[in-house]
């Protein structure tokens, strides 16, 4: 059988190795690809590493089962310059990952030191080439060929294809109003006062090892729609939320009579308010300054550059993990593609 067939992408990114340890989770077993570039002009060497993460706190019978598949992903990811195996997201520091693979690129005659530095300074390079948030266009503007729940659970993944959707006020069968990946801005300058809409929005702030993610549920309430058929869409908060909300994540909840009551300012500033209350930071001053709209810019360019060369997936296609296996790993392993790193997992 087809190696890829058994495997689905949990997660990617083009930040580097601080990057990447984020999306670490310790019951899971995963297994990775990275690309490190080492030196610069006719030194430059290009690298690519197999990363086992074997998750400590995963069920012994799954972490078994998975780990019966380690041919199979060694097979699905290529040939590579050498392999590690960690335990845990804290043994995945850049220092860390550098010294235990110090014997894969020692051959080259390059100091640790100075293989450290270049690639921190790579990645300083592909941010700078990379730093304007181009519009890249709706669902249907850009056209998009998963369903309607391959669309939700795309903006329910952590680094899913869409960051934002909106959904008609109708619980079966769900019809998309709209979606696309340019997060709060794009959502906001698509609500219309003549419906009613539930929406998932995906946003984050800040990049590398300092990303956080959130998501939102809005409820929007247009002041266009008749009194009774208002009144009929709205009962179905609960059955909507149900369906848009993340299971085992913190979802904010946004209502929303006006379209100025969802945009990117009125947002921030709820889950500025949020975090404080929640005890994710200390008080406003650094509220603000986590959750600012230059944090959530570096994020999105981020997020909208990882996704540039994604493949479309097959239509009726619903599991986000099977949209771009191949496509994620040629993007880590060619030169200038537009991740260097992700993992996979078994199914």
């Amino acid at each position: 059988a087809t190696p890829h067939k058994g495997f689905v992408v949990h997660s990617r990114g083009r930040g580097g190795l601080d990057d990447m340890v984020d999306v670490l989770d310790e019951k899971k077993v995963l297994f990775g690809l990275t690309r490190i570039v080492m030196g610069s002009g006719t030194f430059e060497r290009l690298k690519l590493f197999f990363i086992h993460f074997n998750g400590q706190q995963a069920a012994v019978v799954k972490r078994g089962r998975a780990n019966a598949r380690m041919n199979d992903a060694r097979t699905l990811l290529g040939t590579t310059s050498g392999s590690l195996t960690v335990t845990s997201a804290a043994e995945c520091t850049l220092q860390n990952i550098m010294l235990m693979l110090q014997h894969c690129i020692s051959e080259d005659g390059l100091q640790l030191d100075a293989i450290r530095a270049g690639y921190q300074q790579r990645l300083k390079e592909w941010e700078a080439q990379c730093s304007k948030v181009e519009p890249v266009g709706t669902v249907f503007e850009r056209g998009c060929k998963l369903g309607a729940m391959g669309m939700i659970e795309a903006v329910q993944h952590i680094s899913g294809p869409l960051n934002w959707i909106l959904l008609h006020a109708a619980a079966d069968p769900f019809k998309v109003f709209n979606a696309g990946l340019g997060s709060a801005v794009e959502m906001h300058a698509k609500l219309d006062p003549q419906y009613v809409l539930y929406g998932l929005l995906r946003m984050g702030f800040g990049a590398g090892k300092f990303k956080r993610t959130k998501w939102v549920f809005v409820h929007f309430i247009g002041d266009e729609v008749p009194p009774v058929k208002r009144g009929r869409q709205n009962a179905l908060v609960g059955k909507m939320y149900a369906r848009l909300a993340c299971q085992g994540v913190s979802v904010l909840k946004v209502e929303a009579t006006h379209p100025d009551q969802a945009s990117l300012e009125a947002i921030l500033d709820r889950v500025r308010r949020a975090a404080v209350i929640d005890g994710d930071l200390g008080d406003s001053s650094q509220s603000a300054s986590a959750f600012s709209v230059e944090e959530f810019q570096a994020w999105l360019r981020e997020e909208q550059r990882n996704h540039e060369e994604a493949a479309p997936a097959d239509e009726g296609s619903e599991e986000l993990g099977d949209l771009d296996v191949e496509a994620t790993i040629r993007g880590v392993r060619e030169a200038e593609g537009p991740f260097n790193w992700a993992f996979f997992e078994p199914k």
